[in-house]
């Protein structure tokens, strides 16, 4: 019996992979020295002074003087402004100063249709952040932030404080439909510049007040209005029609002032022109009018 021996043909050379692991790293090394290049290119060419003007000229769109000393890209990537200097023209006359802001993107919302900013400034001694969307929406936080301001252009009074925490989540710039929420807690509040009213330091001492209010549109309503820990107690509620410019906003407030033992003689005489003493020695008095001529009434 014979057995037949099947022949297999000869293989040829083994065919080289397209990638070995010692070619794909170098690949991947080339990509990455590539993304680096471009990554330092863009931050040594980026040109920052005409960014710089472009933002100087938006702002002017709207009626907002804003200049900068100086203009940085961040990494991660984002801008950052120092000596940032504000001011809203005609209706407030004042500036004011923004040590620093950072602006970077919401990278989770870049390919959507509500791209969004993350942003931090410090400020008049405290800080301000939060997020904000291109349809107008904003979050803000703030803290720390120290104020004296005249709230009637030409008028000796100042309303000074320390703003401790604040919250705002609404829209900006405000629109019909759009629900708004404020919170604000003051330290050390008082008006000063009262020594034309027989005031004898010239000074009201408000003490902390505690400020908690909702909105549809530019309509408010403060649900809650306290102060206390100065020379008189305050409560109160009513409504703020929010206008532009801002000092034409309107007020409908109810408010209740208890006088604190010891205020100074002038103040209660000052009390007794708007409102009459109540058997419990409050005063309820109504504040109407707007901001820059703010009413008082019985």
């Amino acid at each position: 019996m014979k057995f037949f021996r099947l022949r297999l043909p000869a293989r040829g050379p083994t065919a080289a992979p397209l990638f070995t692991r010692a070619r794909l790293r170098s690949y991947l090394i080339g990509l990455g020295l590539l993304l680096v290049a471009f990554v330092v290119g863009i931050y040594l060419f980026f040109p920052t002074r005409a960014l710089q003007e472009r933002i100087e000229r938006e702002a002017a769109k709207g009626a907002v003087t804003l200049t900068m000393s100086d203009l940085d890209l961040l990494f991660p990537p984002g801008l950052r402004g120092t000596e940032v200097t504000v001011q809203v023209a005609p209706s407030y006359r004042q500036s004011f100063e923004i040590n620093r802001v950072a602006v970077r993107p919401l990278w989770s919302t870049l390919f959507g249709t509500d791209p969004g900013i993350a942003f931090q400034a410090q400020l008049l001694g405290g800080e301000l952040a939060g997020q904000a969307r291109k349809r107008g929406s904003v979050v803000a936080q703030a803290r720390g932030i120290t104020f004296a301001e005249r709230p009637i252009t030409g008028s000796l009074i100042e309303v000074a404080g320390t703003l401790t925490t604040g919250q705002f989540t609404g829209a900006v710039p405000l629109t019909a439909g759009t629900d708004s929420r404020l919170e604000l807690t003051l330290d050390q509040a008082r008006i000063n510049g009262m020594e034309g009213l027989g005031v004898a330091n010239g000074t009201l001492n408000i003490g902390q007040i505690v400020l908690r209010g909702e909105g549809k549109g530019n309509a408010f309503r403060i649900d809650e209005l306290e102060a206390r820990g100065g020379d008189l107690q305050l409560s109160g509620s009513g409504s703020l029609l929010v206008g532009q410019p801002f000092e034409r906003s309107r007020l409908n407030l109810n408010l209740i002032l208890t006088p604190a033992t010891g205020i100074d003689p002038a103040l209660r005489d000052l009390l007794e022109l708007f409102a009459t003493a109540g058997t419990d020695g409050s005063y309820r008095l109504r504040l109407g009018g707007t901001l820059a001529s703010p009413i008082f009434a019985k």
